[in-house]
């Protein structure tokens, strides 16, 4: 008791509170100080083991001596009086209490006011691949990429995605321009070399407000799994640390993850996400190889099924059908890669979103929001999120599908994914679809353009700059010009093919649209002939403007499936030219019991795809003249709605005749041929979108056919599209387009 006495009467007890109050502030101080002039961790560690070593020589120096009104003397040559210790006592007081305030002072600056949320921000740029071999950019890439995953997964710290941050690789760009264009406060850059048995990772963190470097370190180790994950999660730490950023335990416990062990299996799983950038089909089909590499290298690699799972979905939509040798044959063992992966790893972000494309409703969805928001910068995540939303059956009716759509549900996913991804061709190419996306025809074009200036070598904007040309403006010849462009850098993708000859059909020239036909049949696989290609073949057939070769139609549409929707509607409006409609009618009921064994307002307001404007006019001719006219008016009042959605859209003037309404059909069809091909291609009809069918042979408008109006109309279009096949016959006469004989000369050597 007398010890403790004694301690407080020498003031020893108000040295330890003032050296803790006091260390405390300086360690506040050197935190914010380091971060400001890039000084490594190690700094702050010397620095707290000093403060230490000093705390026992200040309580020996209070012991030995006093603070007095005349100055600092030995505690034995000063009289031990209340009114000495009580002065000393009261100047370490006032002391403690400013340096505690300004403590407090700085800690709250440092956490609060500093840093606000535009500052939490940061891009990761491709580390610079410094090995001897230019073959490893794959494995620098992939570093930078697992790192800004890592980041990506830290609330509430915003992270740019891989395409956008990787598109200004090779490019001498200053730090400011690419943070501004990214929309981020911190750029982090480095570089990668590996060589044998080692490996050197260099990292710089850079304040893009002033170009300053807040942190930078070389890690140079064995090369090993261990390592490399060690490296990564060093990374992200220290960059969290240096924004001042507290990480949770879940946090802390991925970054201590390590995914797999084997080496060779995560330079395959990189080199697999590297191909996956890129939807050329080569590409893919070596993505699906080196995740198929991965999991026989390790059976437990959890993003390794997930990248399998993505890359053979991907395959066998862009080459036409093909299945991969490498992928699992049968949907349900298809399937069963996504669920491995979350089976393995139930915080992978980008499982969730593999296994979200394997379920629907609300599960697909709930499946999309956990993927997201465990790696917010997936950026296909986002798209193919977007895409089950704008065709989910979370709508059970047409008014609830355009309510989603008039609250831009599914625009706004896409919105989300830009604000993390600007860059990305595939989130642009999404608000190119007009108007199923865009809203106005100026943002379609605006996104198609941003694509080629994005990126001139994807074939991706050139082919929506060709849809749009047409749709929009109605200039096939522009529409044939930048097909081509697309089908130069991505030959082996079949639709582009298909387009092209749909656009010379529609401009007169059958035989070329024959021989595009034919290269696309090429591309599909040797088992896969889908409806659209054979429809296509029809519909060639159909807009031969001096008759219809009936047989040959029906040979087209013989590898279709009797119960599909197109042929019906083909063979149906077939039937009522030949004056076959009851037969045919009566021949399909079963087919059709969907639309004529339910309400009307049932099979035209929720069941449009089956229930198509062509039964109406087979109901007339068939001699159901009251049920027809009853769907004929639901069908008015159905598609009101759709005009509603698009600017300068026109009543249909097929849907008039079907009430008899000749006058009021010459009135619109004018503008209806105006405004044709700018209807919505997701609503576009077959039969509708062929146009020389629609002039010279559609059953619904034969009683107006000869009427002068409307062969004005067609002498009118007709003027149109031979100027443009004139156009483009000038552009394959320059060497800007194939000729017929140059395409015939390339399917001959396919064969």
């Amino acid at each position: 008791m007398r010890l403790f006495t004694e301690l407080r009467r020498r003031n020893v007890l108000r040295m330890a509170v003032l050296y803790a109050a006091a260390a405390w502030f300086i360690m506040q101080l050197a935190e914010v100080v380091f971060g400001l002039i890039g000084l490594p961790e190690q700094f702050g560690r010397v620095l707290l083991i000093v403060l230490a070593i000093g705390f026992p020589i200040a309580l020996i120096i209070s012991w030995f001596y006093e603070l007095t009104p005349e100055g600092v003397a030995l505690d034995k040559d000063v009289q031990a009086t209340a009114s000495v210790t009580s002065f000393g006592g009261r100047r370490t007081d006032f002391v403690i209490i400013a340096i505690l305030s300004a403590g407090l002072f700085l800690f709250a600056y440092d956490k609060w006011w500093e840093t606000g949320p535009e500052d939490l921000s940061i891009a990761v740029l491709a580390f610079e691949n410094m090995s001897d071999d230019p073959g490893q950019e794959y494995f620098s890439d992939g570093i930078s990429e697992e790192i800004l995953n890592l980041l990506a997964g830290f609330e509430p710290l915003k992270v740019i995605a891989r395409t956008s941050s990787f598109s200004f690789k090779g490019q001498n760009i200053d730090i400011a321009t690419m943070a501004a264009q990214l929309d981020v406060r911190h750029i982090l850059e480095g570089s990668v070399r590996r060589s044998g048995d080692r490996i050197r990772i260099t990292a710089q963190l850079i304040d893009a407000k002033d170009s300053s470097h807040l942190w930078s370190q070389t890690f140079d180790r064995d090369y090993s799994a261990d390592n490399l994950f060690s490296i990564q999660s060093e990374v992200a730490r220290a960059i969290t640390g240096r924004l001042r950023m507290t990480l949770t335990g879940e946090e802390e416990r991925r970054l201590a993850k390590v995914p797999t062990q084997n080496t060779e299996a995560y330079n395959a799983y990189l080199l697999g996400r590297q191909r996956l950038t890129d939807r050329r089909v080569d590409w893919l089909e070596d993505a699906v190889d080196q995740f198929a590499h991965a999991i026989e290298l390790d059976p437990d690699f959890a993003a390794a099924y997930s990248g399998l799972h993505d890359a053979c979905g991907l395959y066998s939509d862009y080459s036409g059908g093909h299945q991969h040798g490498r992928c699992p044959p049968g949907l349900e063992a298809f399937m069963e890669l996504a669920r491995k992966a979350v089976e393995l790893d139930e915080n992978l972000g980008e499982a969730w979103i593999s296994m979200a494309k394997t379920l629907d409703g609300r599960e697909a969805r709930d499946a999309y929001e956990r993927g997201l928001s465990l790696n917010p910068s997936h950026t296909q995540g986002y798209l193919w999120y977007a895409s089950f939303l704008s065709r989910s059956g979370l709508y059970d009716s047409w008014d609830s599908w355009r309510e989603a759509w008039e609250v831009d549900t599914w625009q706004s996913i896409i919105k989300r994914g830009l604000e993390v991804d600007p860059l990305s061709i595939s989130l642009h190419y999404a608000l190119t679809d007009y108007s199923m996306w865009a809203k106005t025809k100026e943002e379609a074009l605006y996104h198609a353009r941003r694509i080629i200036e994005i990126a001139p070598d994807s074939p991706r904007g050139y082919t929506r700059l060709s849809q749009l040309s047409w749709i929009l403006s109605g200039r096939i010849d522009d529409a044939i010009r930048w097909a081509n462009k697309a089908v130069e850098i991505d030959p082996l993708h079949p639709t582009y093919a298909m387009e092209i000859a749909y656009a010379y059909a529609t401009l007169g020239d059958a035989d070329m649209a024959m021989a595009y036909w034919e290269r696309a049949g090429q591309l599909f696989a040797d088992d896969v002939s889908p409806e659209k290609y054979n429809i296509l073949r029809a519909l060639i057939l159909l807009s031969n403007k001096d008759g219809i070769p009936m047989q040959k139609v029906f040979d087209a549409l013989d590898p279709i499936d009797v119960g599909s929707s197109s042929r019906m509607e083909i063979e149906a409006n077939l039937a009522i030219i030949n004056g076959e409609a009851k037969e045919w009618l009566d021949s399909h009921v079963e087919y059709l019991s969907g639309c004529l064994n339910v309400p009307i307002d049932v099979a035209y307001l929720n069941k449009w795809p089956e229930c198509r404007c062509w039964l109406d006019g087979l109901l007339l001719v068939a001699g159901e003249e009251a049920r027809a006219l009853e769907a004929a008016k639901k069908r008015i009042e159905w598609m009101k709605k759709f005009l509603e959605m698009r600017e300068g859209a026109v009543d249909n003037p097929r849907h008039l005749m079907l009430l008899r309404e000749e006058d009021k059909a010459l009135d619109d069809f004018q503008l209806y041929l105006a405004n044709f091909r700018s209807y919505p291609h997701t609503f576009r009809l077959y039969l509708e979108e062929n146009l020389r069918f629609l002039m010279y042979h559609d059953p619904i408008l034969a009683p107006i056919r000869d009427h002068p109006r409307f062969q004005a109309v067609v002498a009118e279009v007709e003027a149109d599209l031979a100027q443009q096949l004139e156009n483009v016959r000038a552009m394959e006469k320059k060497g800007e387009l194939p000729t017929l004989e140059e395409v015939k000369a390339l399917n001959a050597s396919k064969q």
